[in-house]
């Protein structure tokens, strides 16, 4: 399946250039490496990024997926005077939007609805949206010095790549409760599809 991911660096390098900002000078790994990172973890069809641009730094977070993600929003709104703020929402196969918003409009975006729920614990716990739609196991191991999370994410049937990406990042968000950090090793596997749910 064609990812999206280039057509939107490419999309978003053009729009750093149209503002002229200084980022691909000054930062340009903010943009190549970590924007690009969290698009290919989760730029499907479906998924919503709120993206906040600057002349030394640009920030991108999900939309609807996670109450955490949401109430970053809040934060980039206060970063700079000349920042420009946009929605990016990805549509199916590889085509998305680019939308330019104001700055309060930017800031409401924290009340994105999330129909996302999770029951269980920390470590094993099943994602629900209306129904339930996967089921993750957190495992960790090693010793001090060389601790490590070993993630199984299990679709159920009629998941959809955005309840799949919500998985993942509900997830990603419990293994740092459980390492108590946001620098964390942490190895996903994505099992295959249940399809009865147990």
């Amino acid at each position: 399946m064609q990812t999206v991911v280039p057509a939107l660096i490419e999309a978003m390098t053009t729009l750093v250039h149209v503002h002229n900002f200084d980022l691909l000078k000054r930062y340009p790994s903010d943009l190549l490496v970590h924007d690009r990172n969290m698009l290919g973890e989760f730029a499907c069809p479906g998924t919503r990024f709120a993206w906040v641009l600057g002349h030394a730094h640009t920030h991108l977070v999900t939309l609807g997926l996670h109450p955490d993600e949401n109430n970053l929003v809040d934060c980039f709104t206060s970063l700079c005077s000349s920042d420009r703020f946009f929605v990016i929402h990805v549509r199916s196969g590889s085509t998305f939007n680019i939308e330019e918003v104001t700055r309060e409009e930017f800031r409401l975006l924290k009340h994105t609805r999330v129909p996302y729920s999770v029951v269980g614990s920390t470590t094993e716990f099943t994602l629900c949206r209306e129904s339930r739609v996967g089921h993750a196991s957190i495992k960790r191991t090693g010793a001090i010095g060389n601790v490590e999370y070993q993630v199984a994410l299990t679709p159920y049937a009629g998941a959809t790549a955005a309840d799949i990406a919500a998985l993942k990042l509900w997830a990603s968000h419990r293994v740092r409760t459980a390492a108590g950090t946001f620098f964390v090793n942490a190895i996903y596997t994505e099992m295959p599809v249940c399809e009865h749910l147990v």
